[in-house]
Order: C-alpha cells, then sequence, then structure tokens
C-alpha cells in the first residue's frame, strides 16, 4: 500500500519557483497578490469585517481605511492588512505595525537600485501616482533582478506595493507602507518633490 498527500496548503511570500518543466511541483495551484483567484477574501480582512471592529473598538473608520486598506481584487474589493489592523484597534493607536515586522533595509536596498529610473517611479507613487508594471518577466527570487519590473514585481508580492490587474499599474497602497517608503527615500538622500 502507498501513501500520498491528498492536499497540502503552504503560505509564502513568493510564488513557487519552478526550475524546469518537468518539476514535481508542476501540480500546484497558486495564488498570489497578482492574481489571488477564489483565495482574494482571505488575504486580509475585508471591509466589512474592518467596520464592525472598528466601532466595536472605538477607531475612526476613516483613519483605519487610509493606514491600513489599499489592496484591493476584483469581486472583494478591499482587503486590509489583517497584522497592522488588530496591533491598532488592541492599542487604540494607529501606527506601523506591520511594517516594522521587517527590515526596512528591505525595501530600500531593492529601490536603491534604481533599475530604469524606478526611484522616480517611487517617489511618484509616494506623490498619489500610479505607474505602469509589467509582472510577467519576474523569475521569483531575490537574486536575478537586472529590471525595474522584476523589482517593482517583487516589491508587489512582498506587499510594499499593491497592484491593479485590470491597468497593470503599481501604487503604494496605505499611509503605513507610504511613510515607510517616504522614510526609505530619505535615508537614501533623494531629493523629495513638493507635492503641488
Amino acid at each position: 500500500m502507498s501513501s500520498s498527500i491528498a492536499l497540502c496548503y503552504m503560505t509564502g511570500i513568493l510564488p513557487i519557483k519552478k526550475y524546469n518543466t518537468e518539476s514535481a511541483l508542476n501540480n500546484f495551484d497558486e495564488y498570489t497578490m497578482l492574481d489571488p483567484a477564489t483565495m482574494a477574501p482571505y488575504i486580509g480582512f475585508t471591509q466589512e469585517e474592518v467596520k464592525p471592529l472598528c466601532e466595536k473598538y472605538n477607531m475612526p473608520f476613516d483613519d483605519i481605511k487610509a493606514w491600513y486598506d489599499g489592496y484591493g481584487f476584483k469581486r472583494v474589493g478591499s482587503i486590509y492588512s489583517p497584522f497592522s489592523v488588530v496591533k491598532c484597534l488592541t492599542r487604540q493607536q494607529i501606527g506601523n505595525y506591520w511594517i516594522d515586522t521587517s527590515t526596512a533595509e528591505a525595501a530600500k536596498d531593492y529601490i536603491n537600485m534604481n533599475l530604469d529610473g524606478l526611484k522616480e517611479d517611487v517617489i511618484n507613487m509616494s506623490l498619489g501616482q500610479r505607474v505602469p508594471v509589467d509582472v510577467s518577466s519576474f523569475e521569483n527570487d531575490f537574486v536575478s533582478l537586472y529590471n525595474k519590473d522584476q523589482v517593482m514585481t517583487l516589491l508587489i508580492h512582498l506587499g510594499y506595493l499593491a497592484y491593479n490587474a485590470e491597468n497593470k499599474e503599481a501604487y503604494i497602497p496605505n499611509n503605513e507602507i507610504k511613510d515607510h517608503l517616504i522614510k526609505a527615500i530619505k535615508q537614501s538622500n533623494w531629493t523629495m518633490p513638493q507635492p503641488q
């Protein structure tokens, strides 16, 4: 009698890297920040879940939305950072929670590569603009990054950027991440233009 795995559920940040077409991992279904499919409502809290939590904990919904929303998927709408929402509500204070669980250096190092004008795009996104990105060239790792689109796609998978699949655009999803990226820009001694 042989045994086999009926179902396996794995989580991680990056999609599974397949080294060749004969890979034993070719029978996986992947759900990513680029294409979460039916798993979209489970990536974070939905707006329908956050509103009653704000009422229960007496926190202003508009502030929570500005700080922790910004990711969105078709048929689901807004998705909020669950870690940050829970920390904010239980501590009764808006702040950088999720972003402080990762190193500021990670995003800064990728942005400082400044491939193909990445620096200008990050500055423009920090001012509220959206920029085009081709996510198809990303090779699912942190090492083989040779163009701006690959770096931006990595930042989307890591949660530093959000992605609008319809318009093929990247953007900064919320104030928590915007605050973090502006600090990274300042630490890199880039000139930050003033909003008009």
